[in-house]
C-alpha cells in the first residue's frame, strides 16, 4: 500500500461490503465517526438513567408531600376540634349548623336529647362521633370567619 496524501482515500477489502478508510489531516475518519457514535450512545444511556432516577425521586417527593399535607391537615383538624370546645360562639354556630343540616340533624337531635340543651355538652357528644366531628370541622374550615377565630384560639 502506498503512502496516502491529505484528502486521499483508499479502498481496502475486508469482507462485504467494502470498507473505506479516509485519511484527512492525519486522522482516520472512520475511527473518529465510531468514537462520535460511541459518545452519542453513552450520552443517550446516561440521559436515560438520569431521567429514570429523577422520576423515582419525583414520585418519592410527591408521596412525601402528600403524607406531610395529610399530617398537617389531621393536626389542624384536632386543633379545630379543641377550639370548638373552648369557644361558646364557635360551639353555638357549629351546633346550629349541624342541627339544621339534613345529613346531621337526626344524630345531633339524639345527642341533644341525651345531654340536654347545653351547647358545650352537645359539642362534646358531637366530637365523640367521627362523622359528626368531620362535619363540624369541615364547617369551620369552610367558613373563613370561624376558621380565623379558631386559629386565634389555638395560637396560629
Amino acid at each position: 500500500m502506498s503512502e496516502k496524501g491529505v484528502g486521499e482515500s483508499s479502498h481496502v477489502e475486508i469482507g462485504n461490503p467494502p470498507y473505506y478508510e479516509i485519511v484527512y489531516l492525519g486522522l482516520n475518519i472512520s475511527t473518529e465517526i465510531k468514537m462520535k457514535n460511541l459518545f452519542i450512545a453513552l450520552f443517550v444511556v446516561g440521559f436515560t438513567v438520569a431521567g429514570t432516577a429523577q422520576t423515582k425521586s419525583l414520585s418519592k417527593i410527591k408521596k412525601d408531600a402528600k403524607s406531610e399535607v395529610s399530617a398537617v391537615s389531621e393536626n389542624q383538624d384536632k386543633q379545630i376540634a379543641e377550639a370548638l370546645m373552648k369557644d361558646k360562639d364557635l360551639q353555638n354556630q357549629t351546633v346550629e349548623f349541624l342541627m339544621n343540616n339534613e345529613d346531621t340533624k337526626e344524630q345531633v337531635a339524639k345527642i341533644s336529647s341525651k345531654v340536654g340543651d347545653s351547647k358545650k355538652s352537645i359539642m362534646d357528644g358531637i366530637l365523640k362521633n367521627e362523622a359528626l366531628t368531620t362535619a363540624a370541622v369541615d364547617y369551620v374550615k369552610n367558613n373563613p370567619d370561624l376558621l380565623e377565630k379558631a386559629m386565634k384560639l389555638i395560637g396560629m
